[in-house]
């Protein structure tokens, strides 16, 4: 049993940094002020980096408990979650849908052949 654990933490170990690294840079890239629209994709999933960044902020706490040089990493990723909730929050709970009284809706047929 105790060979497997030890397998699965070196799994974590190469495989976790690098995938903490492709995160960090897609949420570095999902916060930059660019007008383009490739970098722009990257700023719609903050409620899945979320998810995601504490998945792998579960995994590296646990490998903190083995080695302490992983607790930079949980503090980035913390960082990370944070900033993130501020973003997601910011639009919950925000509209009051009761006053609306009139609704506009366009309808634009745009298959060419009709």
């Amino acid at each position: 049993m105790k060979f497997k654990e030890e397998q699965l933490i070196e799994y974590f170990k190469t495989r976790g940094v690098f995938i903490f690294n492709i995160f960090l840079l897609i949420c570095i890239i999902g916060l930059l002020p660019v007008d383009n629209f490739l970098f722009d994709i990257f700023s719609h999933f903050k409620f899945q980096y979320i998810i995601f960044g504490t998945i792998l902020l579960l995994i590296f706490l646990y490998l903190s408990i083995k080695n302490k040089k992983y607790l930079i990493y949980c503090l980035i990723l913390i960082l990370l979650i944070t900033i993130n909730i501020i973003d997601v929050f910011q639009y919950i709970g925000k509209r009051d849908f009761s006053t609306i009284t009139d609704i506009k809706i366009g309808l634009y047929n745009l298959y060419s052949s009709n």
